[in-house]
């Protein structure tokens, strides 16, 4: 068994042929080519690669040769995954509607990104000498200062209402 930490996301190229399985047969013995060299290979052998990586991403090629464990889970995401369980079996209503902020939280986040977008393409556009008599620019602050005003007010509420769904959970 052989092990190799922190590997990185680009992986050696003499790793190939032990990836790749690629086994040749000489008589009674298995050799397998690492670099210029054959080696004798043991059918017994086995490679695992360990990553410190957060999401890391290798080659198709790679992840269709061998398999992938994800083993990152923090103990609080544990935890939260756990009671989510236990709740969704015993409280289905309230899980559902922590799904429902959770994708609420969301959709807000989407639509300020959206209406920030949306005045900056209009203040990129507007002609600067005269950016300040422009009523579609004047038309399109307001309309933005007002959904996010509105996105906020929704905001403020989703954040009560979750504190009440987590007491609710941790009883």
């Amino acid at each position: 068994m052989l092990i190799l930490e922190n590997v990185q996301e680009e992986l050696e190229p003499t790793l190939d042929p032990v990836l790749a399985r690629a086994i040749t047969k000489k008589g009674n013995n298995q050799f397998i080519k690492l670099g210029e060299d054959e080696v004798q290979y043991n059918p017994e052998f086995k490679l695992i690669m360990l990553s410190k990586l957060v999401n890391p991403y290798w080659k198709p090629e790679y992840a269709a040769q061998c398999t992938i464990l994800n083993f990152i889970v923090t103990e609080d995401g544990l935890r939260d995954q756990l009671l989510g369980l236990v709740v969704r079996e015993e409280k289905y209503e309230l899980e559902e509607e922590k799904s429902n902020l959770v994708k609420q939280q969301n959709e807000f986040i989407q639509k300020l990104n959206m209406f920030e977008k949306d005045l900056l393409l209009t203040l990129n556009n507007a002609d600067l000498d005269k950016i300040l008599d422009s009523d579609e620019l004047v038309l399109k602050l307001e309309e933005t200062k007002e959904n996010a005003r509105l996105i906020a007010e929704a905001q403020v509420k989703a954040k009560e209402t979750e504190k009440i769904i987590e007491e609710s959970r941790k009883i």
